[in-house]
Parts: C-alpha cells; sequence; structure tokens
C-alpha cells in the first residue's frame, strides 16, 4: 500500500494543518464577540497576581 502524497512536504503539512485549526479557532472566537476576559488564549496565558 502506498502512502498518500503530501501538498507541500512532509514537515510543512503537519504545521499548516495546526496552523489552519488555530486560526479557524481565533476566528471563531473573534465572530462570537465574547469578552476578553472569556478568550481562551486569555484564560491561558493571563498572569497570576502573587
Amino acid at each position: 500500500m502506498k502512502s498518500a502524497p503530501f501538498l507541500f512536504g512532509r514537515i510543512l503539512d503537519p504545521f499548516l494543518a495546526v496552523n489552519i485549526g488555530i486560526v479557524s479557532y481565533w476566528l471563531y472566537e473573534k465572530r462570537a464577540n465574547r469578552p476578553n476576559e472569556k478568550l481562551l488564549y486569555n484564560r491561558l496565558f493571563k498572569q497570576k497576581d502573587v
């Protein structure tokens, strides 16, 4: 059984797929008009006061 051909290359294809997923989710969050406190990025990387 032959392996499937790559679109851009063995390294670039997975990288491109991850980037498309990130951009799609980012656009979804922006179009949903969520407040900034609710965005996934802000929840993951929010600085905690110590």
